[in-house]
């Protein structure tokens, strides 16, 4: 895979490795380090959720700057965020990280996709006529997770968030290619978080929180 993005129209593919560095190398590396330092699990389990909704909330967010608007070519970078995660983080970045190769490369089976405006959760279900299925939650489902780890999620999404937009905001995305390039990034960074949550109800739970405060902050 080159990384010489000036030819033609592919998304700089530098600035989706910065992002997916900062996100499994960096924060979702600190969390594990924490753990083994002994930190409690349901702290972790916190901190992996909320870094989640960041990573979706951002992603979000650049959906309905480019997506909407434009539905080619965010499916042409979905495209590219698909061969970017078998090409580096599966070969590349997860290669030395046995735990995160297998996570990865096992639970491929949900994504992000477009429908009806907005980002939507979907699980392969190979039981099922349909590839792909959404995966929502009814307004009256209970929260999918304990109250321990609910406490104070909302602050460190917060938190998480602060970070996250701090490394976006670092390179400059004028250049149409660089913002691909992050939206590439997070497509990859989202869809490794959500693979690597317990759960599909609690994977949709990050995402239909991620949304919301997307939401509210337009």
């Amino acid at each position: 895979m080159t990384h010489d993005h000036q030819a033609g129209n592919v998304p700089s593919l530098p600035e989706a490795a910065r992002i997916v560095d900062f996100v499994l190398h960096g924060q979702v590396k600190a969390i594990a380090g924490r753990v083994e330092d002994g930190a409690a699990t349901v702290d972790s389990l916190r901190e992996l959720l909320a870094l989640t909704i960041a990573i979706v909330g951002a992603t979000e967010h650049m959906y309905t700057v480019v997506g909407r608007d434009h539905p080619d070519q965010w499916d042409s970078m979905a495209r590219s965020a698909a061969t970017f995660m078998d090409g580096y983080v599966v070969k590349t970045l997860a290669d030395g990280d046995p735990e995160l190769k297998r996570a990865v490369s096992q639970q491929r089976r949900r994504k992000l996709t477009a429908r009806a405006g907005k980002l939507r959760l979907v699980e392969s279900d190979r039981g099922k006529r349909a590839r792909w299925a959404a995966v929502t939650l009814s307004q009256d489902a209970p929260i999918p997770i304990a109250n321990e780890v609910a406490d104070g999620l909302a602050e460190q999404t917060n938190a998480a968030e602060e970070r996250v937009y701090d490394h976006l905001n670092a390179e400059p995305a004028h250049d149409p290619l660089v913002l691909a390039g992050q939206i590439v990034g997070l497509l990859t960074a989202a869809e490794c978080l959500l693979a690597l949550v317990p759960s599909t109800k609690v994977a949709a739970f990050c995402v239909h929180l991620a949304q919301m405060k997307v939401a509210a902050s337009r």
